[in-house]
C-alpha cells in the first residue's frame, strides 16, 4: 500500500482513507514511526523531505475540493520548456485556483522552503490543465494555451511584459481549438486583446486559425502601459512593440 504514492509526497487523511486506511491504522503507523504528522489531516513518510511539489500532488488526489489548484502563468511555461527556464528557485511558482479555493495550512508549512504567490481568479469557466512529473512527482499544470493567458492576465503587474512578448514568440505550435475556446469563455477583456495582439505580431500559424468574430472583446479602449495605442485591438502597448526590428531580448 505505501508503494501507491511518490516517497516525498504529503499523505492527506481523507486520501488515506480512500485507499482503505482506518484511522487506527494511521494512528499505529503515527505511533510506531511510519508516518510523522505535518499538520490537521497532513502526514509524510518518516524522513521523507516534502515541499511544494510533494503538497500539490496531495491537493491534486482530492478533486472534489482542490480540482482548481495547479501550477500556471508564466511558471507552467517554463517547466514545460518555453520561455529562459529560470530555475524556480530564483522565483516564485504561481499557483492559479478559484476566487473561493482556500488553501490548507499544512500546504503553507511543507512549501515554505520555495517561493509562490497564490493567483485566485474566475476568468475562466473551465481549465485545460494535465499533470506533468516534476522532481519525480506529477502534479497539475496549465497547458501552454492556458498558461499564456494567465500570464496575459497577470500583465503588466506581476508579469514582466518584456518576457511575457518573449514567451509568445516561443509558442509555435499551440492548439488552435484550444486557443479559441478559452478565448471565447475567457472574461477579461485585457487578456484577450493582449493575448491577440502579440499573436498576431508573431504571426504564429495557429493564429490564422481563430476566428475572432466568436470572442467577445468588450468596448471601449483598454490602457496597459504608457506607450502606443493599437488600433485594431484598442489597447495600449509599449511603443517598442509596434517596431518591425522589434525582438524580445
Amino acid at each position: 500500500m505505501l508503494l501507491l504514492f511518490p516517497p516525498n509526497a504529503v499523505l492527506t487523511s481523507d486520501w488515506l482513507k480512500e485507499q482503505g486506511y482506518s484511522l487506527s491504522l494511521m494512528q499505529k503507523y503515527i505511533n510506531t514511526g511510519w508516518f510523522e504528522r505535518i499538520g490537521e489531516g497532513a502526514f509524510k513518510r518518516k524522513g521523507a523531505t516534502v515541499g511544494i511539489m510533494g503538497g500539490l500532488w496531495a491537493l491534486s488526489q482530492n478533486i472534489t475540493t482542490y480540482s482548481s489548484i495547479r501550477i500556471g502563468g508564466r511558471s507552467a511555461l517554463e517547466l514545460q520548456g518555453f520561455g529562459h527556464n529560470v530555475t524556480m528557485i530564483s522565483r516564485p511558482i504561481f499557483l492559479f485556483c478559484a476566487r473561493n479555493q482556500i488553501i490548507p495550512k499544512w500546504f503553507i508549512k511543507v512549501a515554505k522552503d520555495q517561493k509562490f504567490t497564490v493567483i485566485r481568479t474566475s476568468f475562466f469557466k473551465s481549465i485545460d490543465y494535465h499533470k506533468q512529473d516534476i522532481q519525480d512527482i506529477e502534479v497539475p499544470i496549465s497547458s501552454p494555451e492556458q498558461a499564456i493567458l494567465e500570464a496575459c492576465y497577470l500583465a503588466p503587474e506581476q508579469q514582466d511584459l518584456e518576457e511575457l512578448s518573449h514567451l509568445m514568440a516561443s509558442l509555435t505550435s499551440l492548439r488552435p481549438s484550444v486557443v479559441q475556446d478559452l478565448l471565447e469563455q475567457c472574461t477579461s477583456v485585457k487578456t484577450k486583446r493582449l493575448f491577440l495582439f502579440l499573436a498576431r505580431k508573431y504571426n504564429h500559424a495557429w493564429f490564422e486559425n481563430l476566428d475572432e468574430r466568436k470572442i467577445n472583446l468588450g468596448q471601449g479602449r483598454r490602457y496597459l502601459v504608457h506607450g502606443k495605442l493599437d488600433q485594431h485591438y484598442q489597447i495600449t502597448l509599449p511603443r517598442e512593440w509596434f517596431d518591425a526590428q522589434y525582438t524580445p531580448f
